[in-house]
């Protein structure tokens, strides 16, 4: 029997774990569903009828703030242009934290991006586009950041975990781009040397300045979906180190 390559391990493993998250979401989603069916047999008539419209107007509230910020939301570009220095492992691992980033955006009230993929290869087009970004409302398009019209004008500032700049708030008229560079490996300054050859700011999230004893050292990289959701509480105003606190999972921490 031929043994597998590591890189086939690793490709099988990310399938296993892929699989098996699916299944565990599978099982919340029907949790929620009996739970919530369980406490509607509990109410009156009256009271059914109200926490259903409670909930429609909700729903419907989420969709029209999703509507607005993908036409008037700060640019929030995924740059794909790393693409293909990836393994399928990684680039799966992308498109999941992608998928996750969006989860999360579009359950807030009020919402401040509208995302963007860029760079992205001809082949992934589509696929991105049947796996939910046009119904997730993010544009997804081949040209280079630069090309892009939404960015004319805007103060382009890239994330990038080497820069020397910590960002301690969101700046006016300002566009994010964030590297859809997943690495199991650590890949130092990639992100760095992009946004220099871009010619556009860049800038670190305040970890050194306010989480520095609170992250276990080996999680100060952090995932796309992370990133995202400092950002977001950022916009909203809040401190750079509730931010950080509010998003990192809590198992990063010391």
């Amino acid at each position: 029997m031929q043994r597998m390559t590591k890189q086939e391990k690793k490709l099988l493993k990310f399938k296993v774990n892929q699989e098996n998250r699916k299944e565990k979401r599978k099982r919340q989603h029907q949790a929620k569903r009996v739970k919530r069916n369980q406490m509607l047999g509990e109410m009156s008539d009256e009271e059914r009828k109200a926490y259903i419209a409670q909930e429609r107007a909700a729903e419907q509230a989420i969709k029209t703030e999703s509507d607005r910020v993908s036409q008037s939301g700060i640019p929030l570009i995924f740059d794909f242009s790393y693409y293909p220095m990836m393994t399928s492992v990684e680039a799966g691992s992308l498109q999941s934290q992608i998928s996750g980033s969006v989860g999360f955006l579009r359950k807030q009230n009020p919402q401040y991006f509208k995302l963007l993929c860029s760079n992205v290869p001809e082949g992934l087009v589509e696929k991105l586009l049947k796996r939910g970004a046009k119904s997730w409302n993010v544009q997804v398009t081949q040209q280079d950041i630069k090309d892009i019209p939404d960015l004319i004008d805007k103060k382009i500032i890239y994330l990038s975990p080497d820069a020397d700049e910590p960002l301690l708030e969101v700046p006016e008229n300002c566009a994010f781009v964030i590297g859809g560079l997943v690495d199991r490996t650590i890949r130092s300054l990639q992100s760095l040397h992009r946004a220099g050859n871009l010619g556009v700011d860049v800038k670190r999230l305040p970890i050194k300045e306010h989480a520095n004893n609170l992250i276990k050292p080996e999680r100060r990289v952090f995932n796309i979906d992370t990133v995202v959701q400092v950002l977001h509480w950022l916009a909203a105003g809040v401190e750079a180190k509730e931010a950080l606190i509010k998003s990192i999972p809590k198992r990063w921490l010391n």
